[in-house]
Formats: structure tokens, C-alpha cells, sequence
């Protein structure tokens, strides 16, 4: 009997891949280790239960996973798998080692008996069958993660590429969240560890619009899509994942920490005691860590908010205002002065209470309505006949620099949600 035990490592392990037989198990400790080791395995072996589906009698090579046996055929894990290829044209060193190869001798794997059977499916079902497996659903997404976390593993090539294809186009964003959370969890934890970049990014964007276009007032108010979001983030260790979901949440509620109430009070200027007992408990679903880090990531860019209140351009602006004798002073006090104008714009809106998404409407602002400077008293104005344009470096310069401040906002969402 020989183990393989790969994690995700590549057919690279494979140079230095041996077989070890029963019989040459050994512990550093003593003699009676030895035996006890042996008799342990020697009773695994015997409690073990050959699959009723993929144990074939006409198979030449024999797994063991978990409790159960599984017989396959060697030619087709050749024919389908890298990793097998390359460890059945290993040259057998020695008597012991070819012995180690034979039918009597299975493979112990360290994969779940439910994830090896799933792979031998994809190996041996029909092709109508396989054909019928076009999308991810709640009753497939575990076979399907199973699947692609093995053909990944043992280097099923074409088998991988078909599960990728199978998750190209993922449900919506509500379907996705509604499935088992255990089962969502396990189907993020593959998409990282196989490292299926395009899969990855489509299904954090799934995640983050669910949490961000959520209709349902209950779940808006227990947060209960919040919750599920951080639990996946989390199992994966996904800190920008995390922070996004927390931030999309507070954007979908117009950055009120209480939407239940708000819309209570709405509703109904006087709630009598059984209605209050039937409401919705704001945040309800959320732990008491997960609701700590929504009010310091809340509490924390609130003062980024605040901070904006006050024009970040810094100075002196590297332009050619000074070139036009318009001087570097009165320059960025231009901007001051239109950065304070537009603010008044958006005063009372939500876009004041997001950063980000204010940063992000100044950048257009100053792309498609840069302000327009007064000769005599540095002043910014969109509309004064006595201005003068600003210069295009000098605006691109503005620009460039509020698009920094909005990436390294976004960068370090993390920190703010901790």
C-alpha cells in the first residue's frame, strides 16, 4: 500500500514520488511503534467497503479513500491525467516498489469518499449526461466543486476546463446567495485554491451585488445577506472580499445603521408594543464582532467623509497656471473655492455620507466641468464671463490626484473594517 498526499502540489512532486509498502512502515520512537502503526493500518485496511458503483471488477488499480475501495482503470487515468501519466512511466527501481504498483496494492488518498466518487463520475458517465451539466445550481454546486477540486488536483485537464466552462456564467447574484451556506463556502474555497481568476472575480462580484442590491426590507434590516457574504469572505480568508461586502451594505442603506427602524418610524409615528415585538431587530443576524466591525468601518470612513469637507488637492499644483502669471497660490485656491461650491451640490444626498462615491463624482465634475478662474479675484465660477479656462495639465493634474486618493481609499477598505 503507497499514500499520496498532494494538497495542490504539481506533477513537479512527482520526481520525487516513492511508494512505500506496509510492510517498511517506520517510527522513529521504537520497535513496539512500529507494530502498533502497522496493526492500525492492517485495521483500517480491514474495515474498509468496496464502492457500489466505481469498484470494477476488470479495473487494475485500486484506491483506497476514507473507508471505501474504488478499482479503476489504469488506462484511462493515463489517458485523461497528467499526474497519472507521469506516475505510471516512473521506472520501478526495485522489486519492492514494482510489487508496491500491483492490483492487491491500493493508493491511499486523502480526499473525501463523496469528492473521489463525483471525479470518477466525470470520468465514466455518459456523455448525454455530462452534456446535461451546463450551470451551477444549489443541487449540483457541490458535485461540481468536487469535481473541479480533484481534476485540479490530479491534473484532469479537460475535466477542469469543463468545470470552469460549467462556472463561466454563475447565477444571479440572489440565486447564488440562497444556496446552502456550507455548500457556497466549499464552492469558494475550490475557486481560490485552484486559482480560477476569472471565476473568482465574477463570483466576488455576485456576492458583493447581492449584498448591495438586496429588495428584501427584512434581510436589509437583520442583515442576514451581510451575514452570509462574511462568512464566505472569511472561510476563504478574503479581507478585500470582507471589506466590500460591509461597505456595499452600508451604501445599500444610505449609510444608516438602523434601516428597520427608519423605515418603521416611517411608516407609523405611533408603534404600539405588539408591533414593536414583531419588527425586524435591526443588524439581528450579525454576531456581536461582525456588528463591531460594520460601526468601525461606518465610524471610520464618516471621518474621511468629514475630512473631505475641506478640498484635498494639494499644493503647490505642478501646472502651467503659474506660467500664465495666474501664480501658484491663487491656483489651488481656485480649486478650494470650486471643490466648497460643488459640495454644496450634494449637500443632504447619500453621495455626501460614501467618500468613495463622492471622490468618485468630483473626479467627473472636474473632467467634464472643470471650474473657470476670475482674473481679479482668484475666485472659482462654471459660469463667470470675466474667467478664464483652466489650463488642461492643471485640471489632468487635479484629476490624477483625486483618482490616488479614491484607489487608496478603496486599497485600504480593510483596515477600515477590521
Amino acid at each position: 500500500m503507497y499514500r499520496i498526499n498532494l494538497g495542490f502540489r504539481t506533477c513537479e512532486a512527482i520526481n520525487t514520488w516513492k511508494p512505500y509498502p506496509l510492510s517498511t512502515v517506520s517510527c522513529p520512537v521504537d520497535s513496539c511503534s512500529e507494530l502498533a502503526t502497522i496493526h492500525m493500518m492492517e485495521k483500517a485496511l480491514s474495515n474498509t467497503v468496496k464502492d457500489d458503483t466505481y469498484y470494477f471488477v476488470d479495473g487494475n488499480h485500486e484506491f483506497r479513500v476514507g473507508n471505501c475501495l474504488f478499482r479503476l482503470h489504469r488506462s484511462i487515468l493515463r489517458m485523461h491525467s497528467i499526474f497519472f501519466q507521469n506516475m505510471f512511466d516512473l521506472p520501478q527501481g526495485s522489486d519492492e516498489t514494482s510489487r508496491n504498483l500491483e492490483d492487491d496494492e491500493p493508493m491511499v488518498c486523502d480526499d473525501s469518499p463523496d469528492a473521489f466518487r463525483a471525479l470518477c463520475w466525470a470520468l465514466y458517465a455518459d456523455p448525454l449526461d455530462t452534456g446535461n451539466e451546463r450551470e451551477i445550481s444549489a443541487t449540483n454546486v457541490k458535485k461540481i466543486s468536487h469535481i473541479g477540486l480533484l481534476a485540479h488536483k490530479y491534473e484532469f485537464p479537460k475535466i477542469e476546463r469543463w468545470i470552469i466552462n460549467i462556472c463561466g456564467e454563475l447565477p444571479s447574484p440572489e440565486v447564488l446567495v440562497a444556496f446552502p451556506l456550507d455548500d457556497l463556502k466549499y464552492f469558494a474555497q475550490v475557486i481560490s485554491d485552484c486559482g480560477w481568476t476569472e471565476v473568482k472575480k465574477q463570483f466576488n462580484a455576485r456576492i458583493i451585488k447581492a449584498v448591495w442590491q438586496e429588495k428584501d426590507a427584512a434581510a436589509i434590516a437583520s442583515a442576514s445577506t451581510l451575514r452570509s457574504a462574511i462568512y464566505v469572505a472569511d472561510h476563504i480568508s478574503d479581507e478585500l472580499l470582507r471589506a466590500h461586502v460591509y461597505y456595499y451594505y452600508l451604501a445599500s442603506t444610505s449609510w444608516d445603521l438602523y434601516p428597520g427602524e427608519r423605515r418603521q418610524k416611517k411608516t407609523a409615528l405611533k408603534l404600539d408594543i405588539i408591533s414593536k415585538r414583531s419588527a425586524v431587530l435591526p443588524l439581528s443576524s450579525l454576531s456581536e464582532t461582525q456588528k463591531l466591525c460594520l460601526f468601525r468601518g461606518f465610524s471610520s470612513l464618516q471621518t474621511v467623509r468629514n475630512l473631505l469637507r475641506h478640498c484635498p488637492v494639494t499644493e503647490p499644483l505642478q501646472c502651467s497656471c503659474e506660467k500664465v502669471q495666474r501664480g501658484i497660490d491663487s491656483c489651488h485656491r481656485g480649486w478650494t473655492s470650486w471643490w466648497l461650491s460643488q459640495l454644496g451640490e450634494f449637500e443632504g444626498s447619500a453621495s455626501m455620507d460614501d467618500p468613495i462615491k463622492l471622490l468618485d463624482m468630483m473626479i467627473k465634475k472636474a473632467q467634464k466641468n472643470p471650474p473657470l478662474f476670475s482674473r481679479h479675484h482668484h475666485q472659482a465660477t462654471v459660469s463667470n464671463t470675466d474667467g478664464a479656462a483652466v489650463p488642461k495639465d492643471c485640471c489632468a493634474f487635479v484629476v490624477e490626484q483625486l483618482k490616488e486618493l479614491k484607489k487608496a481609499l478603496e486599497d485600504d477598505l480593510p483596515n477600515y473594517f477590521r
